[in-house]
């Protein structure tokens, strides 16, 4: 910048200015990616961090449903309901950072309702000690 007075006499200052164009780091720890879960009320916990310009809000969507989750310093928290269909469902994650700019994180979850299944063994043992199992 140049500042020129009155009498024509002229300073010079350079300024330098940076321009914060990434998004927030975001690592999901709750639920896990890929992880198996039962329908219904799941806790969203993520660690946020943007050096430049901090973190101004997150959000969780599930499907069409948007979860606006809590910060408390680099952490953010909340959560979101699991639909009752078994199958594959994307948990998306956005940090917007204090100037704007949004990442996202994606985590593929399995609604699995289903209770273990049981298959039937027959165990026996013979006379002479010897053990044996039958079964499917």
């Amino acid at each position: 910048m140049i500042a020129i007075d009155v009498a024509g006499n002229a300073a010079t200052h350079t300024l330098a200015v940076g321009v914060d164009m990434s998004g927030p780091t975001i690592a999901v720890d709750t639920p896990a990616d890929g992880q198996p879960l039962q329908s219904g009320e799941v806790t969203v916990v993520a660690q946020l961090f943007d050096g430049e310009s901090g973190v101004s809000s997150a959000e969780a969507q599930l499907g069409g449903e948007l979860s606006e989750l809590t910060l408390d310093g680099t952490s953010a928290t909340g959560s979101v309901v699991l639909p009752p269909d078994e199958g594959p469902v994307a948990l998306v994650v956005r940090a917007w950072s204090g100037v704007g700019v949004v990442a996202e994180v994606t985590h593929n979850l399995i609604v699995d309702n289903s209770p273990p299944s049981w298959e039937t063994l027959t165990l026996g043992v013979l006379a002479d000690g010897t053990a044996w199992i039958t079964g499917p």
